[in-house]
């Protein structure tokens, strides 16, 4: 069981995907997998706060006119891309000087989700096993994503912001506690 390459099938051309089952040498057919996509996708990618969007995946690319249809004509995409594929794509845009965000779904993601500066495993049951990365999203909440990132962002201001204010509060704080050492020392002299 497995591709038809694997199963030695030369009557199938690997165009979809699908699981071909042999026995004994002998090929008895395959089943042929739908692909269904999350609600929302579209907007997930038109809201994609992101330079450069790419996708790649270990899948062929029977997928890619259904795809089209939710990307921008920039999006690069990259199909039957294994797991050291994908690492290495990441790399090379690491090595280009860019961050890389990488959301994966699945083992063959592992690599790459270590590699890339940030990695988001998405998983629809938590209990599955989950490669390391840097967070992990429940499957049907990735279309949220931009909404996530948009908080990331605010938190990041927000810590730049106290920055500034740190040393005006330090400041502060200590004319107040040099003051109320005085208010005391006075009260305490009678």
């Amino acid at each position: 069981m497995g591709s038809a390459d694997f199963v030695k099938n030369e009557l199938s051309a690997d165009t979809t995907s699908s699981v071909h089952i042999s026995i004994d040498n002998s090929y008895r057919g395959n089943f042929e997998l739908k692909q269904c996509y999350r609600v929302g996708l579209n907007t997930l990618f038109e809201d994609a706060p992101v330079k450069r969007l790419s996708i790649v995946s270990g899948d062929n690319a029977k997928d890619k006119e259904a795809l089209e249809t939710f990307i921008t004509s920039e999006t690069k995409m990259y199909f039957k891309q294994n797991p050291f594929d994908k690492v290495a794509y990441v790399k090379s845009l690491q090595s280009g000087g860019e961050k890389v965000l990488m959301v994966g779904d699945g083992l063959n993601d592992a690599g790459a989700l270590m590699q890339s500066d940030a990695g988001v495993a998405v998983r629809s049951d938590m209990h599955m096993f989950t490669p390391k990365c840097d967070a992990i999203l429940n499957a049907n909440k990735v279309v949220w994503l931009p909404v996530f990132y948009w908080g990331m962002q605010q938190s990041i201001r927000l810590v730049h912001i106290m920055m500034l204010f740190c040393p005006i509060a330090i400041r502060f704080g200590r004319d107040a506690r040099v003051g109320a050492k005085d208010i005391l020392r006075e009260s305490w002299t009678i």
